[in-house]
């Protein structure tokens, strides 16, 4: 997996092709506009900020950033194939996805890259790292379990009325993680990611409850290191029956947000628990 911003793709195409870069950026644009009109590309302007512009005008906007998409790939996430492989799903807001990836664990890797805050957490016998780039904060990371091939699709962008355009939707196949109702039921519960150094979680009112254990950095980065050697064996429920003689579980009350330091252990259900690093 791999991606370019715009800089670097022209600089590759003067280095193929032997034209220059002015050159190579006009056929790019021209190329692009020519998919949109088409329907096969979306684009979504944005301010330096950050900030989407929904009107936007070429003689009034000169500075922004534009984000092209594969037309109904608007929220895909790089790296959603892993949870997919599993039968989960990740969707992601358009002005954050392009610093939001997933990638497989792997012995003692990331771990001292400063620049990206991680959600670590055992899918099957995957052990998977969801990466945040810190210098884009907020991001409001939402649970739910994935839908049933009976119940209708998750419309992302209701959820993002409901929780912001800085969203991540981890959908995941438990069947005790609470799941998105079309009477307004906003999944299991959701993460608010505000710093490097704290986050507030949100209990929406789920069947099974959500928990929460502060830990230490020493013992976070014990359980990663052991749990990327093995799989999911020490990422399991079980693997935190001493949590209470370690950090004890704090139980979010429904509706009722609280503040938490990192690093912490998250639990979901019964059967889900990540560490956030």
């Amino acid at each position: 997996w791999g991606k370019l911003n715009f800089e670097q793709i022209s600089q590759h195409i003067e280095s193929v092709l032997s034209i220059d870069v002015t050159s190579a950026r006009r056929t790019l644009y021209r190329d692009l506009e020519e998919l949109v009109s088409e329907g096969l590309l979306t684009e979504s302007r944005f301010s330096p900020d950050g900030s989407e512009i929904t009107d936007y005008d070429q003689e009034l906007h000169k500075n922004t950033v534009c984000h092209w998409s594969i037309a109904n790939q608007e929220n895909s996430t790089l790296g959603a194939r892993i949870l997919e492989n599993h039968g989960g799903q990740i969707l992601t807001s358009q002005r954050i996805k392009q610093h939001v990836r997933l990638t497989l664990g792997k012995p003692g890797g990331g771990l001292l890259n400063d620049d990206k805050m991680r959600l670590y957490f055992s899918l099957g016998n995957d052990f998977v790292a969801l990466e945040l780039t810190k210098s884009h904060f907020p991001y409001t990371l939402l649970f739910s379990r994935t839908p049933n091939p009976t119940e209708p699709p998750v419309d992302f962008a209701t959820l993002e009325q409901s929780l912001g355009k800085r969203l991540i939707l981890l959908s995941l196949p438990i069947p005790s993680i609470s799941t998105i109702k079309t009477a307004g039921k906003l999944g299991h519960c959701h993460l608010s990611i505000e710093t490097e150094t704290h986050f507030s979680v949100e209990d929406h009112q789920s069947t099974n409850g959500t928990k929460v254990a502060p830990i230490t950095r020493t013992l976070a980065l014990d359980r990663i290191k052991k749990a990327s050697v093995s799989g999911n064996s020490t990422l399991t429920s079980t693997s935190f029956e001493s949590m209470d003689q370690q950090a004890p579980w704090i139980e979010v009350s429904p509706k009722k947000a609280i503040s938490i330091e990192i690093p912490a252990i998250i639990s979901v259900s019964k059967s889900f628990q990540a560490i956030l690093i």
